[in-house]
């Protein structure tokens, strides 16, 4: 896959899925805009792909994708400062627990706010630079929460599973403008916004014993899909939804009887 000449926005971008998708399109050659909120490991992640020796680099860029004017302003920022933009990755997302009963109001909205708001405000902020630069591609991290339902995550499973249905529709509206848009969809990933689940050593090892892969993905392993569906050898996949859980949803739940 080669990026070179091409700039790719990354929310969330900071730690986890973010930061390795970032890495990795600066191994291929891309200058990468890393958006997030965390300003102090956002100026890291910069930092170390930097420093690599890698072939493309990186900028960061504080932003709050939640918030329209400041998601709007900032992708205007970036494209003046890297001339274009032709891929966009919307990463950024948060979970809070709770059923529709227990969950507070509040945390509806944040969770909404950054996890479809922020890839509905992005994308409306980017797409009209992509245009400008010929096409491209936008891909949303969306999961496996987003086509089946999780105990005690109404808000997130309601925002992932805009996120599916979002691209969709962003994918049959931009095709013929020549931007592609997919989404991702992980299962289990081993990132730093695990760790406290990993802290919990039983129900770690129960979730990843849900997977018939029999571990978690890793976030460079995220990365690779995503870098696959933003690369131009992608261009028949258009509005796609690729599951990337290590056969968690393959899976009807029987037990393996057979053994």
């Amino acid at each position: 896959m080669n990026f070179r000449n091409k700039v790719a926005v990354v929310t969330g971008a900071a730690s986890g899925i973010g930061a390795a998708t970032a890495r990795q399109f600066a191994e291929h050659g891309a200058r990468v805009a890393i958006v997030d909120r965390n300003e102090r490991e956002g100026e890291k992640a910069a930092a170390a792909i930097n420093g690599s020796g890698v072939s493309g680099g990186a900028s960061f860029h504080k932003m709050d994708v939640s918030n329209w004017p400041d998601a709007q302003a900032g992708m205007a920022r970036i494209a003046s400062q890297m001339d274009r933009i032709d891929i966009l990755v919307n990463n950024a997302g948060i979970s809070l627990f709770g059923t529709a009963v227990d969950l507070p109001i509040d945390d509806w909205h944040t969770t909404l706010g950054v996890t479809l708001n922020g890839v509905f405000y992005c994308s409306k902020a980017v797409i009209p630079f992509i245009r400008s630069a010929g096409g491209g591609a936008i891909v949303n991290v969306a999961s496996i929460a987003g086509l089946g339902g999780n105990f005690g995550h109404a808000a997130y499973n309601a925002a992932k599973g805009g996120v599916v249905n979002l691209t969709r529709v962003m994918a049959i509206d931009h095709i013929q403008e020549n931007i592609r848009v997919n989404c991702v969809c992980p299962g289990l990933v081993d990132t730093p916004a695990a760790a406290s689940i990993k802290t919990m050593t039983e129900v770690w090892a129960r979730m990843v014993g849900a997977h018939p892969r029999g571990k978690a993905s890793t976030s460079d392993e995220i990365a690779s899909v995503i870098l696959f569906l933003a690369a131009e050898t992608s261009a028949a996949i258009v509005g796609a939804t690729i599951v990337a859980d290590g056969g968690l949803t393959a899976w009807n739940g029987m037990p393996r009887v057979a053994e």
